[in-house]
């Protein structure tokens, strides 16, 4: 299923970037504040594009009236970008702003059918902002908004996936224990059946970026996104297609909770770097000087002592101990050939083949190359740790090759004594 992960992933994210325009973006500032605070989290950030959407929503915040309760969704977005990209001054900016919405807000009906609180999405755009300024929001707003949420938490919900979604969201951001519990009731009774394709896309997005809160039942999300992938047929990703016999046209709003979802599924099928270095069968003197370091996450040191016991297995099968680095690598692989005669001059002491032929002539000296080139770059500890820093991956790659270089050395074979 990665792969289809990927490739679900890849296309959608590329519709996303394929709407954006130069001078407006995604066109609304709500979704380019929706977007933004997804991009960032994305594992291909482009700190480009986040410094772009960072300078529209600066340049929107001015413009946006705090007397129209439902610009409040827009203001927590801002706020949850501001905060979460470390812009504080903007962030105090929209903060108070948003205080001074919500305020207004509280003070007139809730349950009007023009409410901001009647959009489930708006209402979790809200939240976004106050979890992330939640010691700056006045508590008697906050505790109103709880509780709105809270009683948001006796609705059944059926044939609300919509509500159910986004009103779930919003109180896990907020810590509401109830509407977590009521959410995982639901979960347990859905019916798959009943769901319109359009409804699948925001119960992906919460079982994707909520699966920790709510523990869906094994397979529930990989049925949904089975059932969404079954259905692709009857949704439009592009804006140049018109909708035709039926097909839901994915909304910008859509694509972006599409893409967030999809980049966090594709993100969870990275195996645990320590479960990769259990499955790599390293040259058992490798994997010794290694293990433990990498596995406490000292990863250059891992590396480091993987190319000092490279070199240690090379002296001790050469038998020369006064050569170091490249020069070790030097002595003991390289060889002469008389092209003329076409006669080995001067054999290496270690020989990986019989160099009979040119192919075998070639095999040696490549490996000579390679082991110099693990002593010349590799080792060097400012050369890898530069290269690794904090990323075991690049480390498990280094570690493989020395784990390679080692084997081959294994099945070389001795020919003369060291040399003076």
């Amino acid at each position: 299923m990665i792969w289809d992960i990927k490739d679900i992933h890849k296309e959608i994210h590329n519709a996303l970037m394929s709407r954006k325009r130069v001078d407006v973006l995604w066109g609304s500032s709500l979704d380019n504040a929706l977007i933004g605070l997804i991009l960032y989290e994305h594992r291909h950030r482009n700190d480009i594009l986040i410094g772009q959407i960072k300078k529209h929503l600066r340049q929107a915040l001015d413009k946006i009236p705090v007397e129209d309760h439902r610009s409040g969704s827009l203001l927590g977005l801002c706020v949850a970008f501001f905060h979460q990209v470390g812009d504080n001054h903007y962030f105090q900016r929209a903060l108070r702003k948003l205080n001074h919405c919500l305020d207004t807000l509280m003070q007139k009906e809730l349950d009007s059918k023009f409410s901001l609180l009647n959009s489930p999405e708006l209402v979790y755009f809200v939240a976004r902002g106050l979890a992330a300024a939640r010691e700056n929001i006045p508590s008697h707003v906050l505790d109103r908004f709880i509780g709105v949420i809270k009683t948001e938490s006796h609705q059944r919900w059926r044939d609300k996936p919509f509500r159910f979604a986004f009103y779930t969201a919003a109180g896990i951001e907020l810590n509401v224990n109830e509407i977590i519990g009521a959410a995982k009731r639901f979960l347990t009774s859905l019916d798959m059946s009943t769901i319109l394709p359009n409804e699948i896309i925001p119960l992906i997005w919460l079982l994707a970026r909520y699966e920790d809160h709510l523990a869906p039942e094994n397979g529930l999300l990989d049925t949904i996104i089975q059932q969404f992938k079954s259905q692709e047929g009857a949704f439009v990703l592009s804006d140049q297609e018109a909708e035709v016999n039926g097909r839901h046209y994915l909304s910008t709003f859509e694509l972006a909770l599409l893409d967030e979802a999809f980049a966090i599924l594709e993100a969870g099928f990275v195996v645990p770097p320590n479960d990769i270095f259990d499955l790599l069968e390293l040259h058992p003197r490798i994997k010794k000087a290694s293990e433990r370091l990498f596995k406490d996450g000292h990863y250059h040191n891992a590396v480091r002592e993987a190319y000092i016991t490279l070199e240690a297995l090379v002296k001790e099968k050469s038998g020369i101990s006064d050569l170091s680095g490249t020069k070790l690598m030097t002595e003991v692989f390289s060889f002469e050939y008389d092209k003329k005669d076409k006669k080995i001059k001067k054999k290496p002491i270690l020989m990986l083949n019989t160099l009979k032929t040119l192919t075998e002539r070639d095999e040696q000296q490549g490996f000579m190359y390679l082991f110099m080139g693990a002593s010349l770059a590799i080792r060097n500890p400012s050369v890898h740790e530069s290269f690794i820093r904090d990323d075991p991956f690049a480390a498990l790659k280094l570690l493989a090759f020395a784990s390679m270089l080692a084997k081959r050395l294994d099945e070389a074979k001795k020919t003369e004594g060291p040399k003076s």
